[in-house]
């Protein structure tokens, strides 16, 4: 399968995630660059499907790539499969209210056939409770009494002119029934102006927007406010920020430097500006295996734009250099989806553990000499206890860095582990081990979070982050991990101590973690010699050299901080940014 298939079988991972088509984030992660040149757009007039700027004829070719991926690719891969047991899957429904008009041409409209523009959609996708796998039901998807349309991996969508109550009812061959009523929403959203402008609207996206809106009743439920891009001749909705309920609404020019898909190079002809507003609500009428069911239940409303001029994009931070003997980098990406440090308040620890590789063997057969050469090498299995002792000091040193250089509280570890979402969280990874070949150990009540999660429970408020931060009151959340590789250079065997670590930050609206860094210290590496005795002390001050990796950590943090206030848009992205109460 070449690149460009196995890239369209993302298209129905990003629909799990959002009620909109959201191939930003995905191409940000795939570093694709578009090669069309556009510093500035030219006049943005909507274009009949077919035609003009918006990508129509690529879209409805990565759509139907992304069929034939989802179908046949993705089976192979391992990411489709089938089930007729309701309980060993978790359905994802989503209800979609005044769709956008079909001369948008985003690529969502071909990608799930009967787009009808301001009528609804309805779309659900099932996965499995276990792993990272669709699953396309054996039976029956019906809305309204009518088959749904089965799309591709798992997902059925079905559209409708009227924006009415729909019936969904989910039979599989084995029997097993589930029934729900999605409704249409209860909130409201109508665009009056956008910067004072009702029709024929111009913005410069390298200065702020103000967008009017009609007065909401309710003005909790927040605002995403979306342009179309496109990127590598696939037009999208892009995320621009999240933003709380009011008759007017300011959108800071950070915010397009910052936006989802900043990454890329997008293009912004024949540009819709879309603001919608998205809950997590409970079907009605609910009967069958599911005893609840929750749906995301959006409405939208969006206006045609001339962009004038775009932003120069955010790509993110990196600091990188090396601190008493140790290299080390640190990475924040763009302000959306990494808060700024002054957001931190109140932060907790969700792992901190100790991991490496005690035993190296390795045998090689020289092709022309036909001699056999083996590498082997071993390092002494210390107890638990010398472990703990050292990730005691490391815990010590680590909460005492972040305080000091990112003045935030640390909540008492006890605080987030001994919480029930925390009890709650699965792991997915292999159990502790402590052996003459690895370890494997976390620190006290801590796990390991290093497995791979079911796609139901990776993102947004179905994350375990989520829970654990709603319960503990904690806006910030580490994973820290010490490591110890054995390994050989040139004829010496080595030990690599390092330290890798990420802090995950606050939900993004109902579907996107974020994350305040990621980084890693990798210090000098230790040969080891024959009949060599390595006491506890010479693992902690002399193999992994501690002092070594706690301070280039510690100016890790020092300079992606300083990064951060030169950069000057986290600040003003989160001021304005809505964020979850």
């Amino acid at each position: 399968m070449n690149r460009k298939m196995i890239y369209a079988t993302t298209i129905l991972v990003a629909f799990s995630f959002s009620s909109y088509a959201q191939f930003g984030k995905l191409k940000g992660m795939m570093g694709k660059k578009d090669s069309t040149k556009t510093e500035e757009t030219k006049t943005d007039e909507p274009k009949k499907q077919g035609g003009g700027s918006g990508g129509g004829i690529m879209n409805k070719v990565i759509s139907k790539v992304a069929k034939l991926a989802g179908s046949v690719g993705g089976s192979v891969m391992g990411m489709t499969g089938t089930t007729d047991d309701l309980n060993s899957v978790v359905a994802d429904p989503s209800f979609m209210n005044n769709l956008h008009p079909l001369e948008v041409q985003e690529v969502g409209q071909d990608f799930f056939n009967g787009w009808e523009p301001g009528g609804n959609a309805f779309i659900i996708g099932f996965s499995s409770k276990g792993k990272q796998q669709f699953n396309k039901i054996e039976g029956s998807v019906l809305v309204d009494g009518k088959p749904a349309n089965y799309v591709a991996m798992g997902f059925y969508s079905s559209f409708s002119k009227e924006n009415t109550p729909k019936k969904v009812e989910v039979t599989t061959n084995s029997g097993q029934k589930s029934s729900f009523t999605v409704n249409p929403p209860q909130q409201t959203i109508k665009i009056v102006s956008v910067n004072g402008q009702k029709d024929n609207i111009s913005v410069d996206l390298t200065k702020d927007i103000v967008i009017e809106l009609e007065p909401m009743k309710d003005t909790k439920t927040p605002v995403v406010v979306y342009l179309t891009g496109t990127t590598i001749g696939i037009k999208t909705l892009y995320d621009v920020g999240w933003f709380p309920a009011g008759n007017k609404i300011t959108v800071p020019a950070a915010s397009f430097r910052n936006m989802n898909g900043s990454q890329s190079n997008i293009g912004f002809g024949g540009c819709y500006l879309q603001v919608s507003r998205l809950v997590k609500e409970k079907a009605t009428d609910v009967s069958g295996v599911y005893p609840e069911v929750e749906y995301a239940n959006a409405i939208s409303d969006g206006r045609f734009l001339t962009v004038t001029a775009k932003p120069v994009f955010n790509k993110g931070l990196e600091a990188k250099g090396t601190e008493a003997g140790a290299n080390y980098v640190a990475n924040k990406t763009n302000a959306m989806f990494a808060p700024a440090f002054g957001h931190m308040k109140t932060l907790g620890v969700m792992g901190f553990a100790a991991l490496g590789k005690t035993s190296y063997y390795d045998v090689k057969t020289k092709q022309f000499q036909g001699v056999e050469v083996t590498k082997t090498a071993t390092f002494p299995q210390f107890p638990d206890d010398v472990w703990q002792n050292i990730l005691d000091k490391t815990y010590a040193a680590i909460t005492q860095a972040l305080k000091d250089e990112l003045k935030v509280d640390v909540l008492p570890l006890e605080k987030v582990t001994s919480s029930a979402a925390y009890q709650k969280a699965n792991s997915y990874t292999t159990e502790e081990a402590n052996t003459t070949e690895n370890f494997k150990l976390a620190y006290k009540s801590t796990k390991m979070f290093s497995g791979k999660r079911p796609i139901s429970e990776l993102t947004g408020t179905k994350s375990p982050e989520y829970a654990i931060m709603k319960e503990s009151g904690a806006n910030a959340l580490l994973n820290f991990t010490l490591h110890l590789d054995l390994n050989y250079e040139s004829s010496k065997a080595i030990m690599i101590p390092r330290i890798t670590y990420t802090i995950a930050g606050e939900t993004l609206g109902e579907y996107y973690n974020t994350v305040y860094l990621t980084g890693e210290a990798v210090g000098a590496s230790y040969a080891l010699k024959n009949n060599q005795a390595i006491t506890p002390q010479i693992l902690e001050n002399t193999v992994i050299n501690l002092p070594s990796l706690i301070a280039a950590f510690k100016k890790s943090i020092q300079d992606i901080n300083a990064k951060e206030k030169a950069n000057g848009d986290y600040d003003i992205v989160w001021k304005a940014m809505y964020t979850q109460q």
